[in-house]
């Protein structure tokens, strides 16, 4: 078992073991960098399988059996490993920001902060509800915008039929959507930021707010029920 080759390895530190764990992990490797596809040019996508294999390897190297989980402690490593190849090379595609998410950020201000990463995706949660600057961002978030890059996004939930591929069009679409979101309920606007912007789940969201996930289930549905009726009266 991988538990087992693990523990062997952190107690002899011989090379064959490691090489054992890196090949038990290309295939974890490969599940993340294809989460990465979509956010970089097409000649970098060879890059990602690489990049995540020498996350995997500091991985391994660096890891202590004494702290958070393995595959927990790797997923960052990994991830971290792809984010970086990506930024150093400069051949992203403009949804690579994007993808600098609420965690991403957290993320790093819990390192630095505490000198380690997150032992569980919990404790990550807990340091950003507590966040100065989290409670700050929340009401920054009242004021909504849309990047043009996003508005693919609520075309996709809410069905609408607009050409997308005119900038004019854009335009109008992002000012008139802000408008109308900016008269939603405190709530639906946040609800907004944290789900479609920031990418955080619905359970996730449940966390922080101490809510159920169920509550923020009933809210996605009705911002896309009051957006659909706002595309189908054309706002």
């Amino acid at each position: 078992m991988i538990e087992d080759l693990l523990k062997e390895y952190y107690k002899t530190r011989v090379i064959e073991l490691r090489n054992k764990i890196i090949e038990y992990y290309m295939p974890f490797c490969k599940n993340i960098s294809l989460k990465f596809l979509p956010f970089v040019s097409t000649e970098y996508k060879e890059d990602l399988l690489s990049n995540s294999y020498i996350g995997l390897i500091n991985a391994v190297e660096r890891y202590n059996p004494n702290k958070s989980k393995f595959e927990y402690y790797a997923y960052f490593r990994i991830r971290g490993a792809i984010l970086d190849g990506i930024k150093y090379s400069g051949r992203h595609n403009q949804k690579y920001f994007k993808y600098k998410t609420l965690y991403n950020r957290y993320e790093k201000q819990f390192e630095n902060v505490f000198n380690r990463i997150p032992d569980s995706k919990e404790e990550l949660l807990n340091f950003i509800k507590k966040s100065d600057t989290f409670k700050k961002n929340l009401n920054d978030w009242t004021n909504f915008q849309i990047c043009k890059t996003d508005i693919g996004d609520f075309k996709n939930e809410i069905g609408s039929k607009y050409c997308l591929e005119d900038d004019v069009i854009n335009k109008i679409l992002i000012s008139k959507i802000e408008n109308y979101i900016s008269k939603m309920k405190e709530e639906y606007r946040v609800f907004i930021q944290l789900y479609y912007y920031e990418q955080l789940t619905l359970k996730d969201i449940a966390f922080i707010f101490n809510k159920t996930e169920s509550r923020y289930s009933q809210i996605h549905r009705r911002v896309i029920r009051e957006l659909q009726q706002a595309f189908k009266n054309k706002i």
